[in-house]
Order: C-alpha cells, then sequence, then structure tokens
C-alpha cells in the first residue's frame, strides 16, 4: 500500500526541523518522533510509506530503530532511510545489513534529500525489499 506519510525519527530536533519543510514543501505528510520506541509506536498505528532515521536510534530491546521496524509486523515492507552523520563505510554497511533501503549522510544538500525520499516513495510495491548504498 502506497502511503505519502513520512516519519522522520532523529533524537535531533534541530534536524528534524531543518528536514520536515523540505519534505512538506514537496507534498509529504510528516510526522516526527524524537525516539526509536515512539517511532515504532507511530508508524505501528499510521499509513506510513517512509521512515527516515539516524542510523544509531534505538528501541528498549534493539539498538537500531532499522532492525526493530523490520521485525515488527506490518511494518517490515516499509521503506527505511537512514540519514545519519556517519559518513564510514562500516557504518553504511551496518545499516544496509539492518535492512534500510538507502543510506544517505546527513551533510548531502535538501535537495538530493528530496530526491531520494521521491524515488523510494516511487517504487514503493508490494515485492521483496531491495537495498541500495547510495554516497
Amino acid at each position: 500500500m502506497y502511503s505519502n506519510t513520512i516519519l522522520i525519527a532523529d533524537a535531533d530536533a534541530a534536524c528534524r526541523a531543518r528536514v520536515r519543510p523540505y519534505l512538506e514543501g514537496r507534498g509529504y505528510t510528516v510526522i516526527e518522533a524524537a525516539d526509536g520506541d515512539t517511532a515504532v509506536a507511530v508508524a505501528t498505528r499510521s499509513e506510513v510509506g517512509l521512515v527516515i532515521t539516524e542510523l544509531y536510534l534505538a528501541t528498549a530491546e534493539e539498538p537500531f530503530l532499522v532492525r526493530a521496524l523490520r521485525a515488527t509486523a506490518g511494518l517490515r515492507q516499509t521503506k527505511v532511510l537512514v540519514y545519519t552523520t556517519h559518513a564510514g563505510r562500516e557504518h553504511r554497511l551496518w545499516a544496509m545489513r539492518s535492512g534500510a533501503d538507502m543510506y544517505r549522510v546527513k551533510s548531502s544538500s535538501p535537495e538530493r534529500l528530496r530526491d531520494v525520499v521521491a524515488r523510494l516513495l516511487m517504487v514503493y510495491t508490494s515485492e521483496p525489499r531491495t537495498s541500495q548504498i547510495l554516497a
């Protein structure tokens, strides 16, 4: 099922405030969560098409939100974009192995972020996910 709603899950309120207007300006509905447990709860009760999260956002059960989403019934096929300050190759590989669909470093321009979001939501299907790493 396609959803135009994006959940920004990041402990950094400034990051959420910086990203939100760019997405809303493209017509997306944006909701926010400041921690992993709230993110899972919000995503479970909302029709979220995409979760944008910091790599190391944890839940009570999982050290990585991506893994928690992949382990939650009804969220396993939700698109996940890891949007993080961690630029190292090992971080990218860890995110992708944990189930992220794409990985972007926060220093990327807002326009690049909007393009990645559009691409993720355009390819939203019921078929199994395929992960991609973008520099």
